[in-house]
């Protein structure tokens, strides 16, 4: 199953469970939850909603628990998927520092051929400034 379809799947399974629940358990209640049957106590209604909301009460601990299980399912599923964008996000952070790295040594390279070739400048300049200086001190 991929990560897209459990959640579709764990809403059909629940979907099931309460269409089972409607059509098949609380029938099911109305006939075996005769209060003369029961020893823990008796329903505060009669029919079906009277026996559904004596096993509510009397499991609500039960639920609580179900209900916790699947908080728990979703917290851990919520962080799962944190997880992976930040895997993601860390992963793009090395695609820009090996850029970053890349773009530093071209510039590096482009700033070492301007300064050699302003070194040659320098250098005709100097030489030049002296050929003036030669040809000034030969006049006076």
């Amino acid at each position: 199953m991929t990560t897209k379809s459990w959640p579709m799947a764990l809403f059909a399974l629940a979907g099931a469970g309460v269409v089972f629940f409607a059509f098949v358990a609380i029938p099911w209640m109305a006939d075996t939850c005769d209060g003369t049957k029961l020893e823990a106590g008796k329903p505060l209604m009669t029919g079906p909603g009277g026996c559904f909301e004596f096993w509510l009460n009397r499991y609500q601990g039960l639920l609580g628990v179900f209900a916790t299980v699947l908080g728990v399912a979703a917290a851990i599923w919520a962080g799962r998927w944190a997880l992976q964008q930040v895997e993601i996000a860390n992963k793009n952070l090395e695609h820009v520092a090996a850029q970053t790295k890349m773009l530093s040594a071209q510039t590096a390279g482009v700033r070492a051929n301007e300064l050699t070739r302003m070194e040659g400048i320098i250098d005709k300049i100097v030489l030049l400034d002296k050929e003036i200086g030669r040809r000034e001190n030969g006049r006076t």
